[in-house]
């Protein structure tokens, strides 16, 4: 059976924009990633018309940071996010035409953010390419769904006030902002969940 540690953990300092580095632990000591002090995992909802005026006028935000190919950049709502995993290489599987992981007990639906923005999936594992770096994994929740995203590289987690415009036309894109000087695109959890169930379906 393949392994699956977690690569990093969110401690409660590391919530603030000054100290968002990520802090590298063993799968005995990994931890979830929440939204508050509760311990239920964090989940993502329906983005209401309120906090959509409220992102445009610029709103507070945590973001889990990504690099996708190598320019591109990707930002996760840190209350979607439960976990950031490394699949080793050749872990990555296909099931019904799509990949997916096998992560505690179950097939973890896995979706390239590569393939949502248009780009290259220059991580792919390829069997004469020789031996293949681990993918980072992005293991996101929107009620009792999961989802692996998967991404060249976790940059970091970050706070602050962004200014999110809806102009970026890619699926379960919700728009994009400037984080650190860098155009960034701003996922939508759920819209991604279902993006993946259509094309599985179509699969």
């Amino acid at each position: 059976m393949s392994r699956y540690s977690a690569i990093s953990r969110l401690s409660s300092s590391s919530r603030s924009r000054s100290s968002g580095r990520r802090q590298s632990v063993s799968s005995d000591e990994a931890t979830a990633l929440t939204d508050d002090d509760s311990g239920r995992p964090a989940v993502s909802g329906p983005r209401s018309a309120q906090a959509g005026r409220a992102e445009a006028a610029g709103e507070r935000h945590s973001f889990v940071l990504l690099r996708v190919g190598e320019r591109r950049r990707v930002a996760v709502p840190l209350a979607a996010v439960s976990r950031l995993e490394e699949a080793p290489p050749g872990a990555i599987e296909n099931a019904a035409g799509r990949p997916v992981l096998q992560y505690r007990g179950e097939l973890l639906p896995l979706l390239p953010l590569s393939e949502v923005l248009g780009e290259p999936d220059d991580e792919a594992d390829d069997a004469d390419a020789g031996p293949a770096r681990g993918r980072p994994v992005v293991v996101s929740t929107d009620g009792e769904r999961r989802l692996g995203l998967l991404a060249s590289e976790i940059l970091d987690i970050v706070e602050g006030t962004y200014e999110i415009r809806p102009v970026a036309a890619a699926p379960a894109i919700v728009g994009s902002t400037i984080v650190d000087g860098h155009a960034t695109d701003v996922l939508d959890v759920a819209a991604a969940l279902a993006y993946t169930e259509d094309r599985s379906h179509v699969a």
